[in-house]
């Protein structure tokens, strides 16, 4: 089954947050490439490519990053994909190439209603819910991730010709 495809850009602070989730393959890197062209244009010091939910990357996907990399230096900062996503790193002899972050740095975390000082922070990451299992930043990133989903099968039924033709995705 193929997880589609769903990129959220947002700023936070100093930072441009470039959010992936699903499938990074052919399809999709242009569209994570214009990410990193808009990304790049704004005045945010640092760009996080956060690939914490992709669920799959290819070699042109690993390209867009390189890309990135090589314009963007240290102002790219990427966080670190799952095991399977991290492994096509390895195997391309980049993961010692590029730097990773386990988590999003503690500078560019969303700030919550009530503030961002570390006692509140600290006191709302530890509060577990049924509808919300895992808070803070993991929670905030699936949060995100699942309302890009959505809004790109929105847009992809409202673009649907009456007689059922995709046309333009």
């Amino acid at each position: 089954m193929t997880i589609p495809f769903a990129l959220h850009g947002f700023r936070e602070g100093d930072a441009q947050i470039i959010l992936l989730a699903g499938e990074l393959d052919l399809a999709a890197a242009g569209e994570f490439c214009l990410a990193i062209d808009v990304a790049e244009a704004t005045s945010a010091r640092t760009i996080v490519v956060d690939l914490s939910m992709l669920a799959f990357i290819d070699a042109s996907g690993v390209r867009g990053i390189l890309a990135a990399r090589e314009r963007l230096n240290e102002r790219l900062i990427l966080v670190r994909g799952p095991p399977a996503v991290h492994r096509v790193f390895e195997l391309c002899g980049l993961a010692e190439r590029l730097v990773f972050d386990a988590e999003r740095p503690r500078e560019v975390e969303p700030v919550g209603r009530g503030g961002s000082s570390p006692a509140r922070r600290s006191q709302r990451d530890s509060i577990r819910t049924p509808s919300d299992p895992v808070r803070g930043f993991r929670g905030e990133v699936r949060r995100r991730a699942s309302q890009a989903v959505l809004a790109g099968a929105i847009r992809s039924l409202r673009s649907k010709p009456p007689d059922g033709d995709r046309l333009g995705w």
